[in-house]
């Protein structure tokens, strides 16, 4: 693996995610929300871009958050909000995430001058952790399908606003279970 590759996934990801959100944004049929939602995608773009050039973490979160909530809110308030691309959507912006935090915690061990035997052990973390990733983003998208399909077949009545916010709480706990495994498996070492 080299350094280079795995400092570009994160921004191929996050470039797929902000074009998707442009393109969301040109499909707009009013234009005054057209206008608000282009210049919301600037701004998110120019937060984006200064938190990635100067390593401001409060910059991006800011622009990921904008752009997260653009995506959303176009949806809500303008354009269908279909599950399955919704659902990919987020999958994508936790995996834009997760390979942040991948990208920061290994590329600079790959940077470096290792022994084979290190450079083994290093592959191993890191397949590890992407096997960590594929996991979460798999749950994170089956899972809420597999609860519609649940309350559609009325198997599992979702039809109230409770029962709605307990199905979304088990999947956010689902996939913060997954986030924290490396840090419990580190602290049994």
């Amino acid at each position: 693996m080299k350094p280079a590759i795995l400092w570009a996934l994160p921004l191929v990801v996050l470039g797929v995610l902000a074009a998707w959100v442009l393109w969301e944004t040109v499909h707009l049929g009013n234009p005054r929300a057209l206008q608000g939602a282009a210049i919301l995608w600037g701004l998110a773009m120019i937060f984006l871009v200064f938190g990635l050039r100067y390593r401001g973490l409060t910059m991006r979160r800011a622009g990921l958050v904008l752009l997260g909530s653009l995506y959303f809110g176009l949806h809500v308030l303008f354009l269908p909000l279909d599950l399955i691309p919704a659902l990919t959507f987020l999958t994508l912006l936790l995996a834009y995430l997760e390979l942040r935090v991948l990208a920061e915690r290994f590329a600079p061990i790959y940077a470096r001058d290792l022994s084979p035997e290190a450079r083994a052990r290093i592959r191993g973390g890191l397949a590890r952790a992407v096997v960590r990733l594929s996991l979460a983003g798999a749950m994170a998208f089956l899972v809420p399908i597999f609860a519609e399909d649940l309350a559609v077949a009325g198997t599992v009545p979702a039809t109230t606003i409770p029962s709605a916010l307990l199905l979304a709480g088990a999947l956010v706990a689902v996939i913060v279970l997954l986030a924290l495994l490396p840090v419990w498996q580190r602290r049994e070492e």
